[in-house]
C-alpha cells in the first residue's frame, strides 16, 4: 500500500519508468520527492521500483538535506547506489535495470527539483 500525505507548498514530484513496449510494464522506474525552502532542499524522498523484490526506499534526505539539487548533488545520490543489485528475470538482466535505476533517478530527482521550485514561485 502506497499513501500520499498531502503536499505542501514548495513541493515538486518526478516519475520516470521504462519499459520495452508501449503500455508494458516497467522494467525499471524511479519516484521523487523534493521539498524547497529558502532555496535548498528540506526534504526528499525517492523510491526505486523492480530495482528490487519490493520498492525499494532510498534514503537521499540525508545526501541532498540544506543543499541545491543540481547535478553533482543528484551524482552524490547515484553513488550511493554502490550496493544496488537488482534481480535479473526473463524481462531484464540486473546490470541493466541497475544502469536504467540510475538513468531514472537522475531524470526523476530533476524534474523534482525543477518542479519544487516551481511550486515555490
Amino acid at each position: 500500500e502506497v499513501q500520499f500525505p498531502p503536499s505542501i507548498d514548495g513541493t515538486g514530484f518526478g516519475f520516470h519508468e521504462a519499459s520495452p513496449r508501449y503500455r508494458d510494464y516497467a522494467t525499471a522506474a524511479a519516484a521523487a520527492s523534493i521539498t524547497v525552502a529558502d532555496g535548498v532542499c528540506s526534504s526528499a524522498a525517492l523510491v526505486l521500483l523492480r530495482a528490487a523484490p519490493v520498492p525499494l526506499s532510498i534514503d537521499v534526505a540525508s545526501i541532498l538535506g540544506g543543499r541545491v539539487v543540481d547535478d553533482a548533488a543528484i551524482e552524490d545520490v547515484v553513488q550511493s547506489f554502490a550496493g544496488l543489485d537488482p534481480p535479473t528475470d526473463i524481462e531484464a538482466s540486473g546490470t541493466h535495470r541497475r544502469r536504467l535505476a540510475v538513468t531514472l533517478t537522475r531524470r526523476a530527482l530533476a524534474d523534482a527539483w525543477a518542479n519544487a521550485q516551481e511550486a515555490v514561485a
